[in-house]
């Protein structure tokens, strides 16, 4: 039975098969990187979605961290903005910090996340204190790196805020 008529027969139309194929190439995203997380020492895992808001981060485990997860075949500049756009308002109202975890088909991990917040990240890591949230412009401005560079600073800022937490 040829795919038109399979998709017809079972009452499934083309945008449907597409969405779900979609749906389950984002859980396959946030499942690997999970993985990648773990692998770098974070109990990470997927977290229950819901429509949205404070509590429905892609993946869990990252202390202190809002974490959205793409993968897709290709990922411009205007889709990583549109991305963070989305961890931006979802996180909204937590005090956790929005990161977008991206990768391309059979291409490397990499994290974007506005460059204000990068910042404060990066200093706390090396111990400075700066004041926070920094005074920034409206316009969203953001970094990317690869992924493996950003955990390692990352562990570095986690290790500030255990130690914050302590005293």
């Amino acid at each position: 039975m040829c795919g038109t008529m399979k998709r017809k027969y079972l009452g499934v139309g083309r945008g449907e098969v597409m969405g779900k194929m979609s749906k389950d190439k984002g859980k396959r995203g946030e499942r690997d990187w999970a993985k990648f997380c773990r692998e770098h020492g974070f109990e990470c895992r997927r977290a229950q979605q819901y429509a949205g808001g404070t509590e429905s981060a892609d993946v869990v485990g990252l202390p202190g961290l809002h974490v959205e997860v793409k993968a897709w075949e290709t990922i411009t500049t205007e889709d990583i903005r549109k991305f963070l756009e989305q961890a931006i308002r979802d996180s909204a109202g937590s005090r956790n910090i929005p990161i977008v975890a991206h990768k391309e088909d059979y291409r490397k991990w990499y994290v974007s996340m506005e460059t204000a917040d990068f910042v404060h990240m990066f200093m706390e890591a090396l111990n400075e204190s700066i004041p926070y949230p920094l005074n920034t412009t409206h316009k969203l401005t953001f970094i990317t790196m690869p992924a493996d560079d950003w955990m390692e600073i990352y562990k570095e800022y986690v290790v500030g805020l255990e130690a914050n937490e302590g005293s």
